[in-house]
């Protein structure tokens, strides 16, 4: 007996194990473009690695499920970011389960006022895919370049972006914080600059959690040319990145001497496996315009950088996300930023695993169906006291409207009786006057 009530108690147990192994079911949207330069797509330049980088890290990674990759415009073409994703997932590593297709070619912010539905130049297959997987079960989005993707998502599919249990984004700064590269300003925000109004859509209307790995962390750690040089061991996906990152290598060495380059995305990738490993605070944000007047257009701005000396880079730049205390600011509840390592120890194995492209066979589950329902509700409930609101303004404009329709009527009526009293008046006058020459 005692027997057989070990071997049911350890049945019940089963599932509660395997559920808490189950690995995160993660969609990212990025624009990969290693090995991309003047010869294929926009760019005179080589394009940025990290996000190949990252990909091919969470892909490996055996507690994360990568179901989907949308590839968008940013370091590079939206269509040349596409073939190169699938070369990298499907060929390369053999992925061929993981869908990819391409999502919006540029910023949101030319078609923000059309309307929804098939002919929306949001509704991209990329666009579409992510509202698919989403409607099919909730998962933790990553978000490697600028926020058009998740903008479109939000705006066209408002019910599936609900299904988001966490975005994670690799963007934004402190307040006031101009970025400097060894010593050397003019370092822009790049994801956050692209499309700044899809970025502050799904800041004010994503339902979901949203973490942010700013400038501070993200410019903090270099992979050196000693792990460039065996990143990935002696795997085909290894020897393709070594192969694919050479170009870029030589170019940011040139102009930063780094000896190596900047991990960005990959701390989303690591967040995402190690989440204590961050020091992670809620935030307030605010979005300061860098419009302006004169020749320069944003050199005499509030933006950090911005001048009369400024670099010329920063010449384009439309705006940019401020993350932590600062007038002006706006509070939501979910907006966390992530500040710095919690130890020396995290930065360690941050390089570690990155370096043998490999994470944890399980990794933390996102936010619970509680947590993601509140979000929903609290969003809904947002969203009913706006159109509440709009509908007491516009209730307020149609009896405004109605009060001076009245009062128009009423003019063109005391009008109307003074023409008739005058005509009254002067045919009585006519006929008194008929009256005395008879």
């Amino acid at each position: 007996m005692r027997l057989l009530l070990a071997v049911l108690v350890s049945l019940a147990v089963l599932p509660s194990v395997a559920s808490a192994a189950a690995p995160r079911r993660v969609l990212i949207s990025a624009d990969l473009a290693a090995g991309l330069g003047a010869t294929d797509g926009s760019r005179t330049f080589p394009s940025d690695v990290d996000d190949a980088i990252a990909v091919a890290w969470a892909v490996s990674t055996p507690g994360l499920d990568v179901d989907a990759v949308i590839g968008h415009y940013g370091n590079n073409e939206a269509a040349a970011i596409t073939r190169q994703t699938w070369t990298m997932v499907h060929d390369v590593m053999g992925r061929r389960d993981i869908r990819i297709e391409q999502g919006p070619a540029g910023p949101m912010t030319a078609s923000a006022e059309r309307g929804r539905g098939a002919a929306d130049p949001c509704v991209t297959p990329g666009v579409q895919l992510l509202a698919d997987e989403l409607r099919r079960a909730p998962a933790t989005v990553l978000e490697l370049g600028n926020l058009t993707t998740i903008g479109c998502l939000v705006r066209a599919f408002p019910k599936e972006s609900a299904n988001v249990d966490e975005l994670v984004v690799e963007s934004g700064r402190a307040p006031g914080e101009v970025f400097y590269l060894r010593e050397k300003p003019g370092v822009t925000d790049t994801n956050f600059n692209q499309d700044p109004y899809a970025a502050e859509l799904v800041l004010r209307e994503l339902p979901a959690p949203i973490t942010f790995d700013p400038w501070s962390v993200n410019s903090s750690t270099i992979l050196d040319d000693a792990r460039l040089d065996r990143l990935g061991g002696d795997t085909p996906i290894g020897r393709w990145l070594r192969e694919n990152i050479r170009t870029w290598r030589t170019f940011w060495d040139a102009a930063f001497q780094d000896m190596g380059i900047r991990a960005w995305d990959q701390h989303v990738i690591f967040y995402l496996q190690h989440p204590d490993a961050y020091v992670v605070e809620d935030t307030p944000w605010k979005v300061v315009s860098c419009a302006g007047e004169g020749p320069r257009k944003n050199a005499s701005t509030d933006c950090a950088g911005h001048g009369p000396t400024q670099v010329p880079t920063l010449d384009a730049e439309k705006a940019q996300l401020w993350l932590g205390q600062t007038p002006g600011q706006t509070r939501r509840d979910g907006i966390r930023t992530m500040r710095r390592f919690r130890s020396p120890a995290d930065q360690q194995a941050f390089l570690d695993e990155q370096t043998a492209l490999h994470g944890p066979d399980v990794v933390p589950a996102g936010p619970s169906a509680a947590g993601r329902a509140a979000a929903a509700a609290a969003a809904q409930g947002r969203l009913a006291a706006q159109r509440r609101h709009a509908a007491q303004r516009r209730a307020s404009q149609r009896r405004a409207a109605a009060r001076r329709a009245a009062h128009r009527r009423a003019v063109q009526r005391r009008a109307v009786q003074r023409r008739a009293a005058a005509r009254r008046a002067h045919a009585r006058r006519v006929a008194r006057r008929r009256a005395a020459a008879r």
